[in-house]
């Protein structure tokens, strides 16, 4: 399975990159669960500067929405305990 997100230019409304996570196979996962494949494409983004904006914005998005933070978990599970 993949999860594809395009990446668009503010001002042309253009997409000018993509940032494709792949899931592992049920095999890689059991083996290594903390596995993470992405593939990044720079389509139309020339200057280096936006690239590297680009890699640092894919690093945020896999620890924001495709990590579990055992903090809120035990938040949370101290919550219910109440």
């Amino acid at each position: 399975a993949e999860v594809n997100f395009p990446v668009h230019d503010v001002k042309s409304g253009a997409t000018v990159a993509h940032v494709k996570k792949r899931v592992p196979s049920c095999l890689a996962w059991c083996c290594a669960p903390d596995l993470d494949n992405y593939h990044v494409t720079f389509d139309e983004v020339q200057d280096p500067r936006w690239k590297a904006v680009l890699l640092a914005f894919t690093i945020f998005l896999d620890f924001r929405y495709f990590n579990v933070n055992r903090n809120e978990e035990e938040a949370r599970d101290a919550i219910d305990d109440n």
